[in-house]
């Protein structure tokens, strides 16, 4: 009996080592496993970076969009400190020739916008000019001529190889970003969408707060100039305008219907706390992601109407 227990006892011991060799040797080939998908991974992540314009993901785009919206609060903020509620409503009601009723209704009992009403305004004018850089089918750096061959190029491929097109926008972000400084005709086109915004929001701004052009007349340090500021946050605006479309993914700002749209707490913030209404406002869109599955990069800030019974 105490023969058969001792060879049980060693058949035991035989196959418990080979059992213990034969999980190293699966867990070996599960760290190599995990070795290579996380090499994969790598060089795959690799290959994306390779094609964006810039070293930017979706996840640092979202950050240089609160930054941005973060930088035209900060700006608003100064100009509003100072501004002449007159002047300021007289101009910000000419500004939307469509929302003129409903800025209309902003107003209170002396006929003038309150100031939380003509910070919203203003940071509204601002986005609704930078906003139009971030959009995958306007490209500063490339001429009027080639940004219409482009939509029309894009137009094509979006119906009949949608990936040929994203390949085309993500080279052409590519080639602004990387000949920037060293080609006349890129150049001059960055040059003048950045002076095209830079007057539209300067001249804008000067007419709702004139005092910042007197500042800026008499303040001798560039650097402090509003007109200075203005070209940062155009220049910012630009350069993220190209990391969005040097992305794999189609990342765009939402068109929001203005006086028709339903608000959408899953996209938007209400400036006043509102859970529900019409949007009559678009401060700023929200931006999203057209993968699959669509989701939402930054929420929009929207004043919306309360819906009537």
């Amino acid at each position: 009996v105490l023969e058969n227990l001792e060879l049980e006892k060693l058949q035991y011991q035989q196959e418990s080592q080979e059992l213990t060799e034969h999980i190293r040797k699966l867990q070996l080939k599960r760290d190599q496993r995990d070795t290579d998908m996380s090499q994969l991974k790598m060089n795959y992540d690799k290959h994306l970076c390779s094609m964006r314009a810039t070293s930017d993901d979706v996840d640092s785009i979202a950050t240089k969009l609160r930054l941005l919206k973060e930088n035209i609060v900060h700006l608003t903020n100064e100009l509003v400190t100072y501004a002449d509620p007159v002047i300021a409503t007289q101009a910000l009601c000419t500004f939307w020739l469509n929302l003129a009723d409903s800025i209309h209704a902003l107003k209170g009992p002396d006929r003038l916008l309150p100031p939380h009403r003509i910070h919203m305004l203003t940071e509204k004018f601002i986005m609704d000019v930078l906003v139009q850089n971030l959009n995958s089918n306007v490209f500063p750096g490339l001429s009027h001529e080639a940004t219409e061959a482009y939509q029309e190029l894009c137009t094509f491929f979006e119906l009949h190889d949608k990936a040929f097109s994203i390949r085309l926008r993500q080279e052409l972000a590519l080639v602004v970003v990387e000949k920037k400084g060293q080609n006349n005709t890129i150049d001059k086109a960055l040059h003048d969408t950045l002076q095209s915004n830079w007057k539209y929001l300067y001249g804008g701004l000067s007419k709702a707060f004139p005092f910042l052009y007197q500042h800026d007349k008499s303040e001798p340090d560039v650097r402090k100039h509003y007109g200075a500021k203005i070209q940062k946050l155009v220049e910012q605006t630009v350069s993220l305008g190209c990391a969005i479309k040097g992305q794999e993914i189609a990342i765009t700002g939402t068109d929001v219907r203005e006086g028709e749209q339903a608000f959408d707490g899953e996209l938007m913030v209400d400036v006043d706390h509102q859970t529900s209404g019409v949007v009559v406002f678009c401060i700023c869109p929200p931006f999203v992601t057209l993968s699959d599955p669509y989701g939402c990069l930054e929420m929009g800030k929207v004043l919306c109407r309360p819906h009537t019974s």
